[in-house]
């Protein structure tokens, strides 16, 4: 297990939101990185896409029809091929310039095994919507990006997926664990260290919600389709900067250190410039 930085992303059925992030990824990083991407048997065009980023050497990609998505962060944990591994949704935005170099560097600042952009904390009394039950759910890390050392949770085999436990020792008479909390308070029991990220880090990142199982109808399916429709034009525009200098996300994959404030402008307005320059050529 060497001591790089791995970064995982579960995809299944997002295909714009997938192509957005790994290319907002690749720009922004800010720090060299291996990436690993599982697809669970997508119908929707995504499998075609990432065969040819994996074609271009972006990527390496792995198929498991069926996979969920805490399965293939228990597999990519399992298997690590490195000392640090990064889980990011595919329905991630890298937007700002060095969103892996700050993620390295507060684990570095802290020792920490694990680093999350928050921690969800525990919530009593809360009325599951689907059964109406009283339930309790349990301090959960923000499993849309998060960081761990392989090597300080090795001995904790505590799978990352969501479970339910009846049980007489809550009010409630149910705790739920979502994605991660028993991961979490696995960690927690021995003694190791979690890390949040400072507020300023979060206009770096977006994360736009699970756009593969929101519904069609209400609130939440109207958020779902104004998520979709920021994505794509999100995509056209990033699309339109990667072809204006294809340079570009390999230079920020390559850097080592965190880039200064001077590089990272520099190197947008580099791209923008080019882009500009695309678009009034055109016909």
């Amino acid at each position: 297990m060497n001591d790089d930085i791995t970064v995982h992303v579960a995809s299944w059925n997002t295909a714009s939101a997938t192509e957005l992030c790994l290319r907002t990824m690749r720009r922004h990083a800010g720090h060299p990185f291996a990436l690993v991407v599982g697809d669970g048997g997508s119908t929707d065009g995504s499998l075609a896409m990432l065969r040819d980023f994996a074609q271009r050497g972006w990527l390496e990609l792995e198929v498991r029809a069926g996979r969920s998505h805490a399965d293939w962060l228990d597999s990519w944990r399992r298997d690590a091929r490195s000392r640090y591994l990064v889980f990011a949704d595919s329905d991630m935005d890298f937007r700002r310039p060095g969103w892996l170099s700050g993620l390295a560097q507060r684990r570095r600042e802290t020792g920490a095994a694990l680093v999350a952009l928050d921690v969800k904390p525990m919530t009593t009394g809360l009325r599951e919507p689907v059964s109406g039950r009283l339930v309790r759910t349990m301090p959960a890390p923000t499993t849309w990006l998060f960081m761990i050392d392989a090597l300080q949770v090795a001995d904790i085999s505590e799978s990352m997926a969501y479970r339910s436990v009846d049980t007489e020792n809550v009010p409630e008479g149910c705790i739920l664990y979502d994605t991660a909390a028993s991961f979490l308070e696995q960690v927690h029991d021995r003694g190791l260290r979690v890390a949040t990220m400072p507020r300023r880090y979060q206009r770096r990142v977006k994360h736009y919600g699970s756009l593969t199982w929101m519904p069609p109808a209400g609130e939440a399916g109207r958020r779902a389709r104004d998520n979709r429709a920021v994505v794509g034009r999100r995509l056209r525009w990033v699309r339109t900067l990667d072809a204006a200098d294809g340079g570009f996300t390999s230079m920020w994959a390559s850097i080592s250190l965190s880039p200064s404030l001077e590089e990272a402008v520099e190197l947008v307005a580099r791209a923008r410039r080019k882009a500009a320059r695309t678009l009034r050529r055109r016909p």
